[in-house]
């Protein structure tokens, strides 16, 4: 075991002096993103691994699943630091109406994905945003084909925020910045397409 370690050391020494004299730039900093990416590494690899699209729906959205929801896809874009996950799935009019009053939504408006965000108002006065929101959905990584929300133009929407103990409210920014759990859930309806995205965070 010994012997093993010492050879391992020799060859980290080596590729760090051979990189230090080719690339000629300092070697902590190397040593440094190194050591940042293998414990990167070591924290994904410890992750759970995500559950199925139906148990994500049980556990985020309703424990009994609706008759009418099928075709349930899911993913989870970010999961370090807290979670999120994003659903989308078919279901009908009515039990959307049972998934709204389940939980404080809020109607929102001007609703619009783009670039790995997702942004609404909670009001408007002549089509012009009042107090708007937004959360980063993907932004380091690529959204899978499935989810496509930037192609749903002006679509029903409903909003819950909760920062701290305070529900579907603003926070000032001039307002000093405490760090506080956020839970986000938003749903977003295409009755033509009788689909439904569901986007849970919480950080």
């Amino acid at each position: 075991m010994l012997v093993l370690s010492l050879f391992l050391i020799c060859i980290v020494t080596a590729v760090i002096f051979a990189r230090t004299i080719i690339v000629k730039i300092p070697t902590s900093p190397f040593l440094l993103k190194l050591v940042v990416t293998g414990l990167f590494v070591k924290e994904l690899s410890s992750l759970p691994p995500m559950p199925p699209p139906s148990e994500v729906f049980r556990q985020h959205i309703m424990d009994a699943i609706p008759e009418s929801v099928t075709n349930i896809k899911a993913d989870r874009p970010s999961i370090i630091g807290g979670y999120t996950y994003t659903l989308r799935f078919n279901i009908s009019r009515a039990d959307l109406d049972s998934i709204i009053k389940s939980r404080p939504f809020q109607r929102v408006w001007n609703v619009k994905y783009e670039n790995g965000c997702l942004d609404w108002a909670w009001d408007t006065w002549q089509g012009f945003s009042l107090g708007g929101w937004n959360i980063t959905v993907y932004g380091s990584r690529r959204a899978p084909r499935w989810f496509r929300a930037e192609l749903w133009d002006s679509p029903e929407a409903y909003a819950f925020v909760k920062v701290g103990d305070r529900v579907n409210t603003q926070i000032d920014e001039y307002q000093p910045k405490v760090y506080v759990r956020t839970d986000i859930q938003v749903l977003i309806y295409n009755e033509k397409a009788g689909e439904a995205y569901f986007i849970v965070s919480s950080f």
